[in-house]
């Protein structure tokens, strides 16, 4: 289910010129690098399911944490530059185009696998919360429209980043189960639950997943 939800959003965006703008390549970005960090994960459960021999090497364990803290890197610092790309796109609307081009976007992709910020995203947001405070109800109401699948991805990820941080200080302090549940929690929820919240609650690409989706149901209905 994760590897289908998450394609679908990505090919929707791939195959709709319109959507071949800085935000929805973000977010493309974002969604394949979920795809990548579920790679560490599902191939070993998989394995571990359908095998007897739950003995796991050192070079396959290392191999897995490489994967584990690139894909957290990554995500946070396309996180970061998808915090900057609304930044610009509230507080300096008139110079979007100019700020925000498409060599910027490759930029802060590349760099997204080297430089993780969280203090950038904070920053974007508080600058975001100023200006909203000092403008209208409608504005608010926009801005909000606007940030809000990346708030909720940001919080979701961060709080389950943190889950995983506590669950290695007190491994041995709390039930197996619970460790295990929290050892895997940032590879599964992200990857679940990006391309629902984007799917759904930016209407431009929902509206595409519906319109693909209806074309397909016509078509089967026709033959």
């Amino acid at each position: 289910m994760t590897i289908c939800c998450n394609t679908i959003v990505i090919f929707v965006i791939y195959t709709n010129e319109s959507l071949h703008e800085p935000m929805y390549i973000f977010i493309t970005a974002l969604l394949m690098n979920t795809l990548g960090g579920s790679t560490a994960l599902y191939p070993k459960l998989l394995s571990d399911i359908l095998s007897k021999n739950l003995i796991v090497s050192l070079d396959a364990c290392v191999f897995q944490a490489f994967f584990i803290y690139t894909y957290a890197m990554s995500e946070f610092m396309l996180l970061s530059a998808m915090a900057y790309d609304r930044y610009v796109s509230i507080c300096k609307p008139l110079q979007y185009a100019a700020i925000v081009k498409m060599s910027t976007v490759k930029k802060l992709i590349f760099l997204s696998c080297f430089v993780p910020s969280l203090i950038f995203i904070i920053y974007s947001y508080i600058r975001i919360l100023s200006v909203c405070l000092n403008n209208s109800k409608d504005f608010r109401r926009k801005a909000l429209q606007t940030c809000l699948p990346h708030l909720l991805i940001f919080t979701s990820f961060t709080v389950t980043s943190c889950f995983e941080i506590i669950n290695s200080r007190l491994e041995g302090n709390m039930p197996h189960i619970i460790a295990m549940i929290l050892s895997v929690e940032n590879l599964v929820i992200p990857p679940l639950f990006n391309p629902i919240i984007y799917g759904l609650k930016l209407q431009e690409i929902f509206n595409r997943i519906k319109r693909m989706f209806w074309k397909k149901k016509i078509h089967i209905f026709l033959d």
